[in-house]
């Protein structure tokens, strides 16, 4: 098979240009997803886990269609199917169930500030597994992102009514574990598949499994039940969480680190509290000190995103990105382009072999 033609600066530029974009729309869409199924969970009466099964329901078969139309018809070879399987369980599954069994025992600011130990958890077992090197700007930055996330969540400002549980916190922390794990064991099957096929193929595992939960943990025929409401915010859950944050979030983190990605979910808070204040029912006043972190995210998100590697530079390029964490940080993983378009063609052929 011939070797594909390397990137132009031109289309090396264009590539770093789309994943900026996808790592600022999904924080974006993450911020719109939390605002606005706010109400559909608590005003609505609405089972989290119910609500989520039917988004990951609904999502499948629009991944799926959009993955057939951009990719063409490709199927996980046989080998393959474990890979896919473990996907879905962490990063919809594992991530979705466990985030919603520990509201049960600490609130939504205590669950909100134990997320912010994806970035961390992810960039420690990219190091751990070889996917990432150690470099001091990347480590400053994420320490910066995870500081300025913690100050603008305001832990000082919990009530004894928020501490909760140790069942709360191990499972803040289990969700964690599980969504970093699933950044990190997608980048296999991203080398071999398109990032929209790998997510669709994804959702179909991670759905099987949620409606499997859900079976178990509501078995009562009333809590299957959505009201119009819950229904409108299931909508934009369905179109903007799951189709759109994912499928940018696979692209993402097809060309990035696995910890840039996750760094870049500290500016949820910020999007969260811009949204927040243009709600009515959740503004608050923005003169207030915990904001001030907005700064430290800004300047660790800067640190950790990599800078575009000209390929007319030669040597000098990859030796910058060696010291900074650039695109051509993750070794042998770097070209993803070329190694995407070449198993696309494989997989069309072999199939479920």
């Amino acid at each position: 098979m011939d070797s594909a033609k390397p990137l132009t600066a031109v289309q090396e530029q264009r590539r770093h240009r789309l994943v900026l974009i996808s790592l600022f729309g999904v924080a974006l869409l993450n911020a719109g997803y939390n605002t606005l199924t706010k109400d559909a969970l608590s005003k609505e009466g609405a089972n989290a886990l119910i609500f989520s099964l039917f988004r990951d329901a609904c999502a499948y078969p629009i991944l799926q269609l959009g993955a057939l139309l951009v990719d063409g018809p490709l199927r996980p070879r046989r080998q393959d199917i474990p890979l896919f399987a473990a996907l879905g369980l962490t990063g919809m599954f594992g991530n979705q169930f466990l985030f919603i069994e520990g509201l049960k025992y600490v609130s939504s600011n205590v669950a909100s500030i134990i997320s912010l130990a994806q970035a961390p958890i992810a960039c420690s077992i990219a190091m751990a597994v070889g996917q990432e090197r150690f470099v001091w700007r990347k480590v400053g930055g994420l320490a910066a992102a995870v500081s300025g996330a913690g100050i603008l969540l305001a832990p000082w400002s919990l009530t004894a009514a928020d501490s909760g549980e140790l069942a709360g916190y191990a499972c803040g922390l289990g969700a964690c574990l599980s969504m970093a794990t699933y950044y990190i064991i997608q980048k296999p099957a991203l080398r071999r598949y398109p990032p929209l096929t790998v997510t669709a193929w994804s959702y179909f595992f991670g759905a099987l499994t949620m409606g499997l939960a859900s079976t178990y943990y509501a078995g009562s025929p009333t809590q299957w039940h959505l009201t119009p409401n819950a229904w409108l915010a299931l909508l934009f859950a369905v179109l903007a969480n799951s189709v759109g944050k994912y499928a940018l979030q696979s692209f993402a983190n097809a060309h990035v680190e696995a910890t840039t990605v996750t760094a870049w979910s500290t500016a949820v808070p910020v999007f969260t509290a811009i949204f927040a204040y243009v709600d009515p029912s959740q503004r608050v006043s923005p003169l207030q000190v915990k904001y001030l972190g907005m700064l430290p995210i800004m300047a660790g998100i800067y640190l950790v995103t990599p800078k575009r590697a000209s390929k007319q530079a030669g040597g000098a390029a990859a030796r910058d990105d060696e010291k900074d964490g650039g695109l051509g940080d993750e070794g042998a993983a770097q070209p993803l382009i070329r190694d995407v378009s070449e198993s696309r063609e494989h997989v069309r052929l072999v199939g479920v072999a």
